[in-house]
């Protein structure tokens, strides 16, 4: 079992890459924005090939910030989960919701952790699929790159293994 300043060294540093991913997506999307010809690609097909494009407006805007929009959605339910915990679905909710919040505090960080790191596996992809759109634009690329198959396999692998531990550690609180 991780000691609690494991534990907590770890969900800062899904914090602290967070930020920082956000940082990077929002700061490298602008600074690209001059140099981004007229016609940009904005959506791509199962085949990976864009399939739908637009200029340089609102959409585009939207895109570069959908990473911090994504990211603050994710932080806001957790943090309304822990004070409307109808929102929350997990084994034994309500055995574990009875105990005292001494013994539910593991859980609240592992959901706390599984989060954070949810938003930053998320994040890789938004940030893929914006380096994938730039190239395209310039040309140097035909579709998404290698980096977005990736990282969309990084958030599977991820909540799969998040999913194991938080059902570990409602087992635990409940034992």
């Amino acid at each position: 079992m991780r000691t609690a300043v494991k534990e907590e060294i770890v969900r800062l540093f899904y914090h602290g890459f967070n930020a920082v991913l956000i940082l990077t997506c929002t700061v490298w999307g602008f600074s690209r924005w001059q140099a981004l010809p007229e016609s940009i690609p904005v959506h791509f097909g199962v085949s990976g090939v864009p399939d739908r494009w637009t200029g340089k407006g609102w959409e585009l805007a939207l895109i570069v910030l959908l990473p911090l929009i994504m990211t603050l959605f994710l932080y806001g339910m957790l943090a309304l989960s822990k004070k409307y915990t109808g929102l929350i679905n997990v084994p034994d909710k309500e055995k574990l919701l009875a105990l005292p919040a001494e013994r539910q505090e593991p859980f609240w960080n592992m959901l706390t952790e599984l989060i954070a790191g949810l938003a930053a596996t998320i994040n890789i992809v938004f940030f893929s699929i914006m380096y994938s759109m730039v190239q395209v634009a310039f040309a140097r690329q035909t579709g998404l790159s290698w980096m977005f198959f990736g990282a969309l396999g990084l958030v599977f692998l991820f909540a799969i293994v998040y999913i194991v531990r938080l059902k570990k550690v409602i087992r635990e609180c409940l034992s």
